[in-house]
């Protein structure tokens, strides 16, 4: 358990660091109403009256307005928080990433429930935390379905393989009739489950059975190759075939979508909620200061002039004091709305007192608050568990590039790195040694980047994209020879791997020029074409 008290040498230090430098306002005001006591004691108890209500208002700022002002800067920014967490929810790709990304989501959501009590908020907020609790539980059972129709598709997708496989190479089964309607019934099955429209695919699926029907009664086939056949129609438009999943995918699809859009739409409105109430505070804040300014501006005038005829030297201290303190404090107010407006404007109001301690607490609130700003903007682009560019990141900076090379007229190269056999080195080793290989493999291609401008990201799960401004094809093709002679010194341990003893990758290059007008999407689908390549001809290789 953590010991919250300060050691009594920070404690000194702060002291130090926040105590005035020349004269003190205590001391300022202690003179000044010294001699007002010796002229007139009902001037005195007046002036007491509102040095008095002048400290509990510095009090209160320090003991109360602060703090509450820095909860609600935290909340927001957790808040922002669940916005981008929200987006990498929806965007998982396997379970794996689904269960991290929907525990990460509760444990924010956890987080923040303390904060709304503390702040007072607690009926209404906590309300809306729990609709966006229940409305992600119903997100990830959506998104737990979506992933789980898609294991199935591919594990459908397999099987038509595998029978299409036997069809052509069986020596006992395969002649032209046979292997030609096999062939022609899987390439109508691939174009129909290319489709996005449900349409489409139901036309597809009775397409399939006219082709089947239509083959089964023209053509002679043998018992063998007419149960192969029933199969494979079966795993393309039966019940639980191919197509009958896709289209189910399609409509989990567009629910998902509809949930992610209705989540987000919440959170963001929770963020602009929370986002108010620290607006509507803060400006509470300062109002009270306002007034509070307008109270003893009134007051010092109306004393004033009491005394004007007969006590010279109190119209001297008043005017000391208003030059000292009230109008450093307006200044302060001004200074602090305009900064809170967006202006970037510097919170100095001169003098070495209390007052100058203030603006320097309103100076480094408002630096911590853009510090924090921009630590969430290089979060939100950075891979956690690599500490290298995430697909955000990578998306922003393939823009950049792109319209750089269109000016200087130089080729782009993108080298797409897929870990081979990584589903088994995860099954053999475990999960967490898993994750330290991908952090290897991350540390791995960065040393092999020689120059400032070579950019690499983690694209998805074991998947990797090296960005070479100004390079070509043979530049690529000498970076990727050494990122895999880097691998082979690394000689990361890889005991089920049917390439090697160590963990390799496989390559695909692709090259963009200024003469073709490309776009980064596909750029990268030209890159994962040619690492299918690689993949096909033997894996540890690299393909363009």
């Amino acid at each position: 358990m953590k010991n919250n008290k300060m050691a009594p040498s920070e404690n000194k230090g702060d002291k130090q660091r926040y105590r005035p430098v020349h004269s003190s306002l205590n001391t300022v005001f202690t003179l000044s109403f010294s001699i007002v006591l010796v002229l007139s004691a009902i001037v005195a108890l007046i002036a007491y009256d509102r040095l008095a209500a002048f400290e509990d208002l510095l009090d209160d700022t320090t003991a109360t307005s602060f703090p509450k002002v820095m909860s609600y800067a935290k909340m927001y920014s957790q808040v922002n928080e669940l916005t981008y967490a929200t987006d990498s929810f929806t965007i998982a790709n396997t379970q794996g990433q689904r269960r991290i990304a929907f525990d990460d989501l509760k444990a924010k959501i956890s987080a923040i429930r303390p904060l709304v009590i503390e702040l007072g908020n607690a009926q209404r907020s906590l309300i809306q935390l729990d609709v966006i609790a229940q409305e992600i539980e119903a997100l990830n059972a959506l998104i737990e379905e979506r992933l789980s129709i898609s294991d199935l598709l591919k594990q459908q997708q397999r099987t038509v393989y595998r029978i299409h496989d036997i069809a052509i190479h069986d020596e006992e089964l395969a002649h032209n009739d046979f292997a030609y309607t096999v062939s022609r019934l899987v390439i109508m099955a691939e174009k129909g489950l290319s489709f996005k429209r449900l349409n489409r695919i139901k036309n597809t699926s009775r397409i399939i059975t006219k082709f089947y029907n239509r083959s089964i009664e023209k053509l002679n086939f043998e018992d063998s190759q007419k149960l192969l056949l029933s199969d494979l129609y079966e795993g393309l438009v039966g019940t639980d075939g191919a197509m009958a999943l896709k289209i189910q995918s399609l409509r989990v699809l567009g629910r998902t979508r509809g949930r992610a859009d209705f989540v987000r739409n919440l959170v963001i409105d929770y963020a602009r909620f929370a986002e108010y109430e620290s607006f509507k505070y803060k400006g509470t804040v300062l109002e009270d200061i306002k007034d509070f300014s307008e109270t003893v501006d009134v007051q010092t005038k109306t004393l004033g002039s009491a005394v004007i005829c007969t006590f010279g030297v109190i119209i001297i201290i008043v005017f000391y004091i208003q030059r000292r303190v009230i109008r450093r404090l307006v200044l302060l107010n001004k200074k602090v709305v305009s900064r809170l407006a967006g202006d970037a404007i510097d919170l100095k109001v001169g003098g070495k007192d209390e007052i100058t301690v203030i603006a320097k607490s309103f100076e480094e609130f408002a630096q911590t608050i853009e510090r924090q700003k921009q630590e969430l903007l290089k979060s939100s682009l950075t891979d956690g568990l690599t500490n290298i560019a995430n697909r955000r990141g990578l998306d922003k900076a393939f823009k950049n590039l792109l319209l750089s090379a269109q000016r200087q007229k130089w080729p782009i190269s993108i080298l797409m790195m897929d870990i081979d056999n990584f589903k088994t080195y995860n099954d053999f080793y475990g999960h967490v040694a898993g994750d330290e290989c991908l952090q290897k493999i991350a540390s791995a291609l960065t040393s092999v980047m020689r120059r400032p401008e070579d950019f690499v990201a983690r694209y998805g799960g074991e998947e990797f994209v090296c960005l070479l401004p100004n390079t070509p094809l043979k530049g690529a093709q000498i970076v990727a020879d050494c990122i895999i002679e880097q691998l082979e010194l690394d000689s990361i341990p890889h005991e089920r791997s049917d390439v090697a003893k160590h963990v390799t990758l496989s390559i695909g290059i692709a090259v963009y020029t200024s003469e073709k007008e490309e776009t980064s999407d596909s750029l990268l689908k030209l890159a994962d074409t040619a690492l299918y390549r690689a993949k096909k001809h033997g894996k540890n290789r690299y393909s363009n």
